[in-house]
């Protein structure tokens, strides 16, 4: 698919749940350097997911009112987003262990 020129959005939700992780690395792992490297990563991905926006898989409809939701994996987070009209928004950022019942 042609690469199309979209907007980008993060999500509050996402949001909080990307400064979660990177405290629990400081905060749990008493690693900076792991935080500031899943800092840099997730800054990567959201650049690829603005530039490729349906790289990603499907991953089917969670809610009734809005399009498809794709996933984009990294490392062991999977960093779930949605393309509405001319926007590509971030909605949840998570470990690979949680469900996506959590997304609703």
């Amino acid at each position: 698919m042609a690469s199309k020129k979209y907007e980008f959005a993060i999500s509050r939700r996402a949001e909080r749940e990307f400064h979660g992780i990177i405290q629990y690395l400081i905060d749990e792992f008493a690693s900076p350097q792991a935080a500031n490297r899943f800092y840099k990563s997730v800054q990567k991905a959201y650049g690829k997911i603005k530039k490729f926006s349906y790289m990603g898989p499907p991953i089917g409809k969670l809610y009734m009112d809005c399009s498809e939701y794709r996933k984009f994996v990294l490392s062991s987070y999977n960093i779930y987003y949605i393309i509405l009209d001319n926007t590509v928004t971030i909605v949840s950022i998570m470990h690979q262990s949680r469900s996506t019942d959590n997304l609703k």
